[in-house]
């Protein structure tokens, strides 16, 4: 179902497009976003990232020759190949912005959440995995949930909503420690979770370097798999429906130094 690119084989293909990025108000880093490059202009997996797949599974982690076996697990190689998040995808983000810029928030939480989006990714072709994939998808699904719940105060979140991020905070603190840990994955859905894909890069370059190893070497393909699912389901999982934040709530975000 994939569509074929006209690059060669032993190259990668020039990015057909970038990632929209934030302005300074968004109150995500545009840093992050920078070189957001994409090899996708239609939405489907590039022929390079097929090529590599099928290598994969030919003959374990084999690249074209414009990388070396030492490449194979280099974080930020690893990163240019399969965490490519399409413009078909990413233009949601300028939507969001300009909800934000409208004083517009989303309610929550949300009716897809961040667990259960996940869920749904998992439980998408079900029968056709064997065990291997499946434990792998539950191992990856639970490492993003942790790197969603860590990322989000810090770089997720637009100023209009620290607010009401610090309103689900307090509700976080009433539940048990276990809980706690990954607890935002259960109230914010996949609007946010789309602005973690596109920081992810920065993020496992950085500060997210140790959960980076597990992420890009054991689950770089199906990061790509879980990108494309997204993808093809942006209109399910990505809402349009934005609330005008009220007078109240403006003011105690003021209040708030928010």
């Amino acid at each position: 179902s994939s569509s074929s690119s006209s690059s060669t084989a032993q190259s990668i293909p020039p990015s057909a497009a970038k990632s929209s990025q934030f302005s300074k108000k968004s109150g995500i880093d545009s840093s992050n976003l920078k070189g957001q490059a994409s090899f996708i202009a239609d939405g489907s997996v590039s022929a390079y990232q097929q090529q590599l797949f099928r290598k994969r599974k030919k003959g374990g982690d084999q690249l074209p020759t414009k990388y070396t076996s030492a490449d194979c697990y280099n974080v930020s190689s690893f990163i240019k190949i399969w965490l490519v998040v399409p413009i078909t995808l990413s233009r949601n983000l300028v939507f969001q912005q300009l909800q934000a810029t409208d004083k517009k928030i989303l309610s929550l939480p949300r009716e897809h959440t961040v667990r259960s989006f996940l869920a749904d990714f998992c439980k998408s072709n079900y029968s056709l995995k064997d065990d291997l994939r499946r434990q792998a998808e539950r191992e990856l699904v639970r490492n993003l949930e942790l790197v969603f719940c860590i990322a989000l105060p810090q770089r997720l979140i637009f100023p209009i909503e620290r607010y009401q991020l610090k309103l689900w905070f307090e509700k976080m603190k009433e539940q048990t420690e276990s809980e706690q840990e990954t607890y935002f994955a259960t109230v914010y859905g996949p609007e946010h979770f789309l602005r973690l894909l596109v920081c992810l890069p920065d993020l496992l370059r950085t500060s997210l370097h140790h959960a980076s190893q597990v992420v890009v070497k054991s689950h770089a393909h199906l990061m790509a798999d879980l990108i494309q699912f997204f993808n093809e389901r942006k209109d399910t999982y990505l809402t349009a429906s934005y609330n005008d934040a009220t007078p109240e709530y403006m003011r105690m975000s003021t209040f708030a130094g928010m």
